[in-house]
């Protein structure tokens, strides 16, 4: 699909035409579009639709994924979401090579608890579980009627027991959905880096090789981007001192409500 030009340059085909170089139905190509697999068509009146030359070759792409990889149409709809509708045969390749990640994850050397073992243990509560379900920080199964943690979830819920040992507790206002900031910002940086993952890797690596470098990246990585967060903490504490912010201040400005920056208040 890469390489087909400007897309005001693109031969615009009729569904007829489209259907004999897919060997695809029409009703198979206008079911693709409806389930979100292919964007809609331009239409030039009530019953006349045009389709560029990409369809084509992502046409091609979902029969072969189905026929060779065997996938279901909604794991295609995935990978075409996670390459922004551009997925070609070898980035396809490098999604599927990550799609163990996620059970690897969860069976890291623990047994998955239940929820009220969970709330005993880990210092938490009913209430708090369902606010980090909605959110998608946990994602606990659902086994003989109880909610089954594992490990990452388990993880995750003694890092939220530590950030409170620190001071960050409840009786000052924190809660567990404070977190949600940080879980909008994170999906976002998530994508991004899978997208990243996949146009380095794809055609260069084998599915192994790709699956082994995202591994690696889970467990390995965390350190830079935690000094990055602290430099853009810093950064924006300091320009607070100065009575910056991002180039304007608060209504009302900052004094009164701080101390005057000593020799260490700011960069």
């Amino acid at each position: 699909m890469q390489g087909l030009g400007r897309k005001a340059d693109r031969r615009l085909l009729r569904m007829s035409e489209l259907a004999a170089l897919t060997e695809v139905p029409p009703a198979s190509i206008k079911f693709y579009i409806k389930e979100g697999l292919l964007p809609a068509p331009v239409k030039t009146s009530r019953n006349m639709a045009y389709y560029d030359e990409t369809f084509v070759e992502k046409i091609r792409l979902i029969k072969k994924l189905q026929s060779e990889h065997f996938l279901p149409l909604r794991v295609i709809k995935e990978i075409f979401l996670r390459t922004n509708g551009e997925a070609t045969l070898d980035q396809a390749h490098a999604l599927l090579a990550l799609r163990g990640l996620a059970t690897h994850a969860r069976a890291e050397g623990r047994e998955p608890l239940a929820e009220s073992d969970v709330i005993r243990r880990l210092n938490t509560y009913e209430a708090e579980l369902k606010d980090l379900r909605r959110m998608g920080l946990l994602n606990p199964r659902e086994i003989d009627g109880r909610w089954m943690y594992d490990a990452i979830d388990q993880e995750l819920l003694e890092a939220l027991q530590n950030n409170r040992r620190l001071g960050f507790t409840r009786e000052i206002g924190f809660q567990a959905k404070d977190l949600e900031i940080y879980a909008a910002v994170l999906e976002v940086l998530a994508n991004e880096e899978v997208k990243l993952l996949i146009s380095r890797t794809a055609s260069k690596l084998s599915d192994e090789e790709i699956r082994a470098l995202a591994e690696k990246g889970l467990h390995d990585f965390a350190p830079m981007l935690m000094i990055i967060r602290k430099k853009m903490i810093l950064r924006v504490v300091s320009n607070l001192q100065a009575g910056t912010g991002n180039g304007t201040q608060p209504e009302g400005g900052l004094e009164g409500t701080r101390r005057k920056p000593g020799p260490t208040g700011g960069s």
